[in-house]
């Protein structure tokens, strides 16, 4: 069995991908030639993020001599059937409708032909979406001209909400404007024409504010 753990943008969370390979033995008589070939996956599951309530898809293509048969199990190692909330297509794609807490854990494809069992599992990770709210947001500044200022805007969503800026009517100082982290804006050298109204935006995939 091989295991290898891959970054997940979900906090400590970790996404693995686990790949085990069975092999059978088969023995041939004097003059008997074969062309045969176990399992092999094309297309493997990939580890999944999904918010409860959402859909989650996972492609598995196998090939072999004799063409592999598919099946899908989850983290009970119980069998995937094709009804309810869980979809097989005719390519073996499993699709999971209204992802559930209780879905969370791993699935995994098995292509088996006679002449052997290649199985591979992707992790499926379930959170709580959220929009954004803000935690911190910025603070009007006056700053003497030729100095620096740092607007500081911070928000919490799930998933995590991307922070951005604007300035009311008009555009953000071209070639003196930094952001040092997410929602951390500084000006630099600061201009007479840079005084107005800045805005901080916050979105996810569940809304904006």
């Amino acid at each position: 069995m091989s295991t290898r753990k891959l970054p997940s943008p979900y906090g400590d969370c970790c996404l693995q991908a686990v790949v085990h390979l069975v092999y059978t033995v088969l023995l041939l008589g004097p003059g008997d030639c074969v062309f045969a070939d176990r399992p092999v996956f094309a297309v493997a599951p990939r580890p999944l993020s999904v918010s409860r309530g959402g859909s989650a898809t996972f492609d598995c293509v196998a090939t072999g001599s004799p063409n592999p048969s598919v099946s899908w199990t989850d983290s009970n190692n119980d069998v995937i059937i094709n009804q309810g909330r869980f979809t097989i297509y005719p390519n073996n794609s499993l699709t999971i409708s209204d992802v559930q807490d209780s879905d969370g854990g791993f699935v995994t494809c098995h292509a088996i032909n006679s002449f052997g069992t290649n199985v591979a599992s992707a992790a499926l990770n379930v959170f709580s979406a959220a929009r954004p709210v803000f935690t911190r947001t910025p603070e009007d500044k006056t700053v003497n001209l030729g100095l620096s200022v740092i607007f500081i805007c911070e928000a919490s969503g799930s998933p995590d909400p991307v922070l951005s800026w604007r300035k009311e009517g008009g555009e953000l100082p071209a070639g003196r404007t930094e952001f040092i982290s997410s929602g951390w804006m500084r000006i630099l050298d600061i201009q007479q024409l840079d005084a107005g109204r800045y805005v901080c935006h916050a979105k996810n995939s569940v809304g904006s504010v």
